[in-house]
């Protein structure tokens, strides 16, 4: 399949992690035994309990001589105090917040740092939907843990990862040398093919790489289409496709939040859009023990899109993002097996369900839905 922004390559392995359960012992094992490097990106990272372990891991490698770099986003970190990260930089690791407020520039604040990128000497990657704060551990006013998927990489791909992570600390740090970002292990053939997505907003109203990944997937679905996403609120054009798709025979579902979303006028919005989505054949669900958070697309049994892109407007205009398209049965198979274990705990939308909701809903969606070209 043609991809508008990268091209496959071989040679790869990918491992998927459920929850933090997974996904931090392995990023926390990984930065261990780093030898060089460990560059880490993530919109979110809040002190707390898991702040603590990472920020511990990160100042160990760093007293041991590992190039260790840090880049945090500005907005989606701002509720740190300055002083926990003191002990990180004098430990000799290089921190940096992406997009700070600028007066002379405000617009730049609306394009945030997405991406959720660890690179551990440029050989294992890792990336998916898990930022580092309590609500990835259940420490926090949510009733679960935070429901997500994360993934471990191996091989060629990790050269573009490491790109990914440069193309946005070199705005905010010291540029990483051109060997760091390039230097990776050479195809040997075989193994998972994948394509990396790195994405940035390419203007005013231009849709961005990621964007136009998705939408391209989307459209070239014959079987199916899977769909996991924390905040749902897409554009007309990727409303359209996911229409379409189900009157030529690949039926859609998708799978998003509840009442346990971190910013209601968004969910509010994303409801604004399931009347035509329903009245055309997809079948919504909401999740309803917690915050689902992860991001996941599959297209057919076979490809899988994941990563840091949401579906909706902040991910497909304003964010820099990061995602993978992996062609693989087996991933595929693997995470459609976790949608429909998540749909034994979610609620599927009836159209006359949302046609008879209060009024209420109705204003605030109505109202919140102007918002959604923002957020």
């Amino acid at each position: 399949m043609f991809l508008p922004n990268s091209e496959f390559s071989d040679g790869n392995s990918i491992r998927p992690l459920h929850d933090s359960a997974e996904a931090y012992p392995a990023m926390l094992g990984a930065i261990a035994s780093a030898q060089q490097s460990v560059y880490l990106a993530n919109y979110c990272m809040i002190q707390g309990a898991a702040f603590n372990q990472f920020r511990e891991a990160l100042m160990k490698a760093s007293r041991r001589g590992i190039d260790v770099r840090v880049l945090l986003d500005a907005y989606g970190s701002k509720d740190n105090d300055p002083r926990q990260l003191q002990a990180l930089q004098a430990a000799g690791a290089k921190v940096a917040y992406f997009q700070p407020f600028q007066l002379l520039h405000p617009l730049r604040y609306n394009q945030r740092l997405h991406k959720k990128l660890l690179i551990v000497d440029n050989k294992i990657g890792f990336t998916g939907g898990i930022g580092i704060g309590d609500f990835w551990l259940g420490h926090s006013d949510y009733p679960e843990s935070w429901r997500d998927t994360h993934f471990q990489l191996s091989g060629p791909v990790v050269a573009a990862m490491t790109q990914g992570f440069a193309s946005s600390w070199d705005q905010w740090g010291n540029p990483l040398a051109s060997k760091a970002k390039t230097a990776a292990p050479k195809s040997k053939g075989g193994g998972v093919e994948i394509a990396a997505i790195n994405s940035h907003p390419s203007g005013l109203t231009g849709i961005t790489p990621v964007g136009q990944t998705l939408l391209a997937l989307i459209q070239a679905a014959k079987r199916s289409i899977t769909i996991t996403t924390g905040y749902f609120g897409p554009n007309r054009a990727v409303a359209t496709a996911l229409c379409q798709a189900v009157s030529r025979g690949a039926p859609v579902r998708l799978l998003t939040n509840s009442i346990y979303s971190t910013h209601h006028f968004v969910l509010e919005a994303g409801k604004q859009q399931y009347g035509r989505l329903l009245r055309d054949g997809i079948r919504i669900y909401e999740y309803q023990p917690t915050m689902i958070h992860a991001k996941l697309l599959v297209i057919d049994g076979k490809l899988s899109c994941i990563g840091s892109a949401n579906l909706n407007f902040r991910s497909l205009y304003h964010n820099q993002e990061f995602n993978l398209v992996v062609r693989d049965r087996a991933l595929a198979t693997r995470l459609n097996q976790d949608f429909e274990r998540d749909l034994q705990q979610a609620h599927e939308i009836k159209l006359a369900e949302w046609q008879h909701r209060p009024t209420g809903a109705k204003l605030r969606q109505a109202i919140s839905s102007t918002s959604r070209y923002l957020f």
